[in-house]
Order: C-alpha cells, then sequence, then structure tokens
C-alpha cells in the first residue's frame, strides 16, 4: 500500500515572485484570464525601465516561459524563503548545479547517465547530444529543453547571470511593492488550510486547496507544498521538483475579502456571473456528460482556444470545474451549484426553501 505523501503548507515570498514572472512573460499570456486584469500587465509594460525590459526579452520569446520559471522555482522548494535569500543562494551556486533545473532534467521519466550527461553537455555548448536523448521523450519536453538551449546560448554560465539579472530587476522594479500588500492574503490563507490538515488527508486538502483539483499520487513523491498564490489566480500552477510536489493554488475569497459578509458577497457575485453566460452554461452542460480538454471543447463548440481559456477562467475561478491534473480534463463540479442558494438566502437574511409567497425573513 502507498504511503501518503508528507502534506506542508506555506505562503512563499520567493515563489509568488516567480509566478507573477511567469503570468508576465509567457507568450501565451491572455490578461483577462487573469483575476489581475489587464491593467496590472499594463502598468508593468508601461513602467518597466529599458534595463527590464532587455532583461526579460529572452524569456519572453521563449515558447514556455512558465515552465521555464517553475523549472527555477524548484531551487527552493523547501520551505518559506524570500527572494534576496534565493538570489544570494543562485548568486553562489555553481553554474553547472543550476543548469539541470533551467533544462528540467527532474521531467525525464527514466533518465540515464547518458541523457543527463548530455543535458550537462548542452550547458557548454554542445547541443546534438541532447537531441538524440530527447527523441524518445515527452514532445513537449523535448520542445522545452531545446528551446530554453537555443534562447539561452547554450551556456550555462549566461544562462545563469541571465536569469539573475532577470530575476532581481523583476523583483526590484515590480514585486517588492507589491509583495507589501500580499503577504497578509498569502499568510491568512496558508493558515486557513493548514489548520485542516489535522482533519483532512492529501486528496481532500489538495481538492480544498485547488478548487476541485484531482490529486492522482506520483511515484517518488514524497512530499506536496501547497502555496497560495494571488497573482496566478484562478489558475492552479504545478511542477515536480524532485520529490516534492509543488502546487501553487490561488487563493480563496475568504482570505482576499476584509469580512466574511463581503467573502459570501463575492462568492454568489463570482458565481452569478460564471452562470449568466449562455455559453458557459453550455460548456457545462458538456462537462456533465462528458469529460473535456480545452481543445476538446474548443473544437466541440467551434471557439478559438483563447475564447475558450477565458470561458474556463471564469468557470473555475468560481470552483465549478473538476480538473484532472493528469491528463487537463475538466468534469462539472456540482457542489458550488448546490451552495448558491444557501449563499443568497444568508446574504439576503432569509430562509432558504421559503415556499409561496413573500421570503420570510429570518431573526437577527
Amino acid at each position: 500500500m502507498a504511503v501518503e505523501p508528507l502534506v506542508e503548507v506555506f505562503a512563499s515570498e520567493w515563489i509568488e515572485c516567480l509566478v507573477g514572472l511567469a503570468c508576465f512573460t509567457r507568450s501565451d499570456t491572455v490578461p483577462a484570464a487573469y483575476d489581475i486584469g489587464a491593467a496590472w500587465f499594463d502598468e508593468i509594460e508601461k513602467s518597466m525601465s529599458p534595463g527590464l525590459r532587455e532583461a526579460l526579452e529572452p524569456f519572453r520569446s521563449m515558447s514556455d516561459a512558465a515552465a521555464f520559471w517553475f523549472a527555477v522555482v524548484g531551487v527552493a522548494v523547501d520551505g518559506p524563503a524570500t527572494v534576496d535569500e534565493v538570489l544570494d543562494r543562485l548568486s553562489r551556486m555553481p553554474a553547472e548545479q543550476l543548469w539541470p533545473y533551467l533544462v528540467r532534467a527532474h521531467h525525464l521519466r527514466h533518465p540515464t547517465p547518458a541523457a543527463l550527461e548530455a543535458m550537462a553537455a548542452a550547458g557548454r555548448g554542445t547541443v546534438d547530444p541532447l537531441v538524440r536523448e530527447l527523441a524518445g521523450q515527452d514532445r513537449r519536453l523535448q520542445r522545452f529543453a531545446i528551446d530554453v538551449v537555443t534562447r539561452l546560448g547554450a551556456d550555462a554560465g549566461r544562462a545563469r547571470d541571465l536569469v539573475i539579472t532577470a530575476i532581481r530587476g523583476w523583483h526590484s522594479e515590480v514585486f517588492a511593492a507589491q509583495w507589501a500588500g500580499l503577504a497578509a492574503v498569502l499568510e491568512r490563507d496558508a493558515g486557513v488550510l493548514s489548520g485542516l490538515r489535522r482533519t483532512a488527508g492529501t486528496a481532500e486538502l489538495y481538492e480544498r486547496a485547488t478548487a476541485g483539483g484531482e490529486y492522482v499520487q506520483e511515484a517518488g513523491i514524497d512530499r506536496v507544498a501547497l502555496v497560495p498564490t494571488f497573482l496566478g489566480r484562478p489558475w492552479v500552477w504545478q511542477e515536480r521538483c524532485g520529490t516534492t510536489l509543488l502546487v501553487c493554488h490561488p487563493v480563496t475569497e475568504e482570505s482576499l475579502a476584509p469580512s466574511p459578509e463581503e467573502a459570501r458577497l463575492r462568492r454568489i457575485l463570482r458565481l452569478s456571473k460564471a452562470l449568466s453566460d449562455e455559453s458557459r452554461l453550455r460548456i457545462l452542460r458538456r462537462l456533465a456528460d462528458t469529460p473535456s480538454t480545452l481543445q476538446e471543447l474548443a473544437d466541440y463548440f467551434g471557439l478559438r482556444k483563447s475564447t475558450m481559456h477565458h470561458h474556463l477562467s471564469a468557470l473555475r475561478g468560481a470552483c465549478l470545474l473538476r480538473l484532472r491534473m493528469a491528463d487537463k480534463r475538466y468534469t462539472l463540479r456540482t457542489q458550488p451549484l448546490s451552495e448558491l442558494t444557501a449563499l443568497l438566502s444568508e446574504h439576503l437574511g432569509v430562509k432558504a426553501g421559503s415556499a409561496g409567497g413573500a421570503a420570510q425573513r429570518r431573526r437577527p
């Protein structure tokens, strides 16, 4: 019988900094798909210095910048860490030690000495062995690793310098000022989830944190780190970092709201907005019958992938979807639908299920 992994919950300045960097630099970003909104992206574009713009350019042109930054996150996932602490660690880390993180060596299905040496050689300018070794691997990993090597000049030392310069510039110009307002929210959310560890198992904690994610235990994973994110909402960001599964999950409405009443109102509005669109109702009806990926849904409804991404963002934000992370397949999550009547009745101060005429006010 498999032993459940250790579950740890914490807020991290380092991880949230790189979540923001991943959101901003990924080439397929649709600002409207993030709760932070297009204004967040626009403000950074307008205010960033020429130096920061130049430092971020190699990463903004990557095919999967989000995956790259989450590979870098893996340098420090053992617990809460500040950006300055990790930058100091990176500055002292030999370039050849950081390089395997950058090319996601830990994602090789069955890493052989030859494959690991080929990855190391790519950081010394010899790329052909890596191309041969990745031929039998997952195609996404093939594209990712070759793209990273190409963008960073097949030079581990140069790559480390570029990464440090980009993170340091992003932190000083953008993130440090934002963290002052985010820390308390993330700490509050982590505290609530941490309190549930005494009575909830890994699968239950995972579903609660990810608002519907389905946990599947992976071979070789002995620790699950649940880390809340404000900037990455409403999406779940997940990365295997050695024997740790890092799960960055969106903070809840309760953690964002200044009071329980405000949290309830936000929950009602989010659910109502998600359900007020005809296309989304059709998507939910489809998912009630047929588990589907984003691409399958886009094809079925004849919508652009970016449009479907927007709809799924709203539905996930309302906790109406269950997501099987292994194959990115969505299904309908019915629990929030059953909660809506009770939430609305509580907000209005009336008894749920009152039949006939006027609603009955509940006594205070």
